[in-house]
């Protein structure tokens, strides 16, 4: 049935029936990097040729189908038709019409994201033929249970709201006297209190209060129109589905080529996901479990069945683990900054949980504040200071478990709304005798190297802002090539080291910037939302300088919304973490000599300058599609182009960034969110 075709299928076919290569396009996040490597090494081991493009804005898909077609036009059958072309997006493609990107005429779309919700366009448009879901089955049962679960809800509210006006109307004839027996009165009220109200007989009676979504058993979403507020509830409920990267390992299971390097891919898609703020500590352990438990059975597999302590056994075991392959292990990583490629004292100050609980972002205290910690536990300052490495294995246990101790403490009195412990479980790789590498370890060095800023000499040349732009997306995929090659390096290689460098570096701007953003009257912060109002060129920070990068900028922003939470409490009777609206001016592309003839041209006249904003929020705090509060009320935003001269441009990979022209725009974004955050409703 062609229902029961897989997209491996489709890729199979396609490659035999046209001997055509794959086109790959792979977004700027760990997850679907990963993917990406095993999905890779299944072709080649197939003998598939493909293309791989990363991509971290639509219009470098749009140049990438663009040229595409045009090779396309080249070609022709017999019959003067254009032979088809398979695109692959990895990572993204779940919350754009694809229908506005490819020709489904001569394009065939496999979708592999893991972002949620799903555009419901996409899924109408899915015929598991020209356009492929990869998991469609599950995708469209989580639409099915959303809906499901907004109906009931919206039945319960119809039930109290009856009740409350059966009340008022017999407390009304009460006091007017009409005659109401008493008796009768209290069997209507014990009637009204046991929930008698859930026959269909009740349901019929209040038809008039329903809205369209009630007045039926179900919405038909696929064939019909979904009422506006329940859409807009729906694509309010940003969260991850299952990782990409695990997509693809189930994928591997079934062509019987599951290797550790296929399951620790796995395994950094899922922590890819619970870094990046799209599942909740809950579903990530759901999800883990089988790969730990994978992880276990293997490492029992390779060690045998029984412990046999002859001489030859352990050379033997000794000569498979000093070996150059992958071992995998189960591992509890504390919550600390790249701790085994580093230093404790490095390691707690740059972690942005523990910098925000004790408030090393405060210059004049911060270095007290974390002797005062280690004195307690009992640690010297010199030894935290010294490299991790190179301690005494007795001695790093041990400090590591004063350490931990102390940070539960500090955790569970000051940092109560964090919701993860400061120890979790992940999945470890060693190769040889090499320092084991955590799967939040490579999340942290991935993120660190995209987020690198460009180099200065990039606008010295003489060139047009079309060429400087070509050369900023040049440098960026060039910074992808490396973050996807630091997934599987080795701690001891060139390119790991430069990373754990790059990322120290990206820490010390990070806490740099909290430290200036922390002064009085940098955000402002308001009964539902923090933001940043873009000031004036002339008072800004010039720690705030180099952030007009989205993954730069996500980086501070996770940083910030911890540090605002712990500083600037989170009321008496609340737990809510309120969002960050972050700004920060874009980088001008223009080069030396275009600027010198516009300072002579127009001397008076100041082009408007372009800011990119952030949103960070606390994110999903239960398993699977649940609305959202502060993303219903930033899509209402950014979607509502009457309130802006220039729409905010959404072409970035990323939901949570958008880029806007103009400071005055700017500034009435952060406003509008401000005012929808007072009203406490959706």
């Amino acid at each position: 049935m062609a229902d029961q075709v897989t997209p491996w299928h489709h890729i199979n076919r396609f490659y035999h029936t046209t001997r055509k290569s794959i086109q790959l396009l792979v977004a700027y996040h760990a997850d679907a990097a990963a993917a990406s490597i095993t999905l890779t090494a299944l072709l080649k081991a197939c003998f598939i040729p493909f293309n791989l493009h990363p991509i971290m804005e639509y219009d470098e898909a749009k140049d990438v189908i663009q040229r595409t077609s045009m090779m396309q036009d080249t070609e022709f059958l017999g019959d003067g038709a254009p032979v088809d072309e398979l695109f692959v997006l990895i990572g993204l493609g779940a919350s754009i019409s694809l229908r506005s990107f490819f020709d489904l005429g001569r394009h065939i779309v496999i979708v592999l994201d893991s972002y949620r919700p799903f555009l419901l366009d996409n899924l109408r448009a899915s015929d598991n033929d020209r356009l492929v879901v990869w998991g469609h089955d599950r995708i469209y049962e989580e639409v099915e249970q959303f809906f499901r679960e907004q109906r009931r809800l919206e039945l319960a509210r119809a039930r109290r709201r009856r009740r409350r006006r059966m009340r008022r109307n017999q407390r009304r004839l009460r006091a007017y006297g009409e005659g109401v027996d008493v008796a009768e009165e209290a069997e209507e009220e014990s009637e009204i209190d046991s929930g008698s109200s859930d026959d269909d007989d009740d349901d019929a009676e209040t038809h008039d209060d329903m809205t369209p979504s009630q007045s039926q058993e179900g919405i038909d979403w696929m064939n019909e129109e979904v009422p506006e507020e329940l859409e807009r509830l729906y694509y309010a409920a940003e969260c991850g589905g299952k990782s990409s990267a695990l997509e693809v390992y189930d994928l591997a299971i079934l062509l019987n080529r599951v290797k550790e390097a296929v399951l620790w891919h796995a395994a950094v898609g899922v922590c890819d996901l619970f870094t990046r703020r799209l599942i909740d500590y809950g579903t990530y352990l759901v999800e883990m479990r089988r790969l730990h438990n994978e992880v276990t059975l293997r490492k029992g597999i390779r060690r045998g069945p029984l412990d046999d302590v002859t001489e030859e056994t352990l050379n033997r075991h000794h000569k498979i683990a000093s070996s150059n392959t992958m071992q995998l292990v189960n591992f509890d990583e504390d919550q600390l900054f790249l701790l085994r490629h580093y230093s404790l004292w490095g390691a707690m100050w740059y972690h942005p949980v523990i910098a925000s609980l004790l408030g090393l972002h405060h210059v004049e205290d911060g270095t007290g504040t974390l002797r005062q910690l280690l004195a307690r536990c009992g640690v010297s300052a010199k030894l935290a200071q010294q490299p991790w490495g190179e301690l005494p294995d007795d001695v790093r246990v041990e400090s590591l478990r004063l350490v931990h101790n102390e940070l539960k403490q500090i955790l569970r009195s000051r940092g109560s709304f964090i919701k993860v412990p400061t120890r979790i479980r992940c999945v470890a790789r060693t190769t040889g005798y090499s320092v084991e590498v955590s799967t939040f370890d490579v999340c942290t060095l991935f993120t660190a190297l995209l987020a690198k800023v460009p180099p200065s000499n990039m606008n010295t040349e003489e060139t047009s802002e079309a060429v400087m732009k070509e050369k900023l997306r040049e440098f960026r995929r060039e910074q992808f090539w490396r973050a996807h090659g630091v997934i599987d390096a080795d701690p001891n290689t060139t390119l790991f080291v430069a990373a754990v460098q790059e990322a120290r570096m990206l820490q010390e701007a990070v806490a740099a910037a909290t430290s200036a953003l922390m002064q009085p009257g940098m955000i402002q912060s308001t009964k539902g939302i923090h933001y940043v109002q873009p000031s004036d060129p002339t008072n800004a920070s010039t720690a705030l300088e180099t952030f007009g990068c989205p993954f730069r900028l996500s980086v501070l922003a996770e940083r910030m919304l911890i540090a605002l939470t712990v500083e600037r409490g989170l009321g008496k009777y609340t737990r809510e973490v309120r969002p960050v609206l972050l700004s920060c001016p874009v980088p001008r592309l223009i080069g030396p000599a275009t600027r010198r003839q516009e300072s002579q041209q127009q001397p008076i006249i100041q082009t408007e300058q372009t800011f990119i904003v952030l949103f960070a929020h606390e994110g999903p705090t239960k398993e699977g599609l649940t609305p959202v509060v502060p993303v219903a009320r930033w899509n209402d935003c950014v979607t509502n182009t009457e309130d802006f001269l220039v729409p905010p441009l959404r072409d970035f990979i990323r939901r949570d960034t958008v880029i806007i022209d103009g400071r005055e725009s700017t500034a009435h974004l952060a406003e509008m969110l401000h005012l929808r955050s007072l009203t406490g409703t959706f």
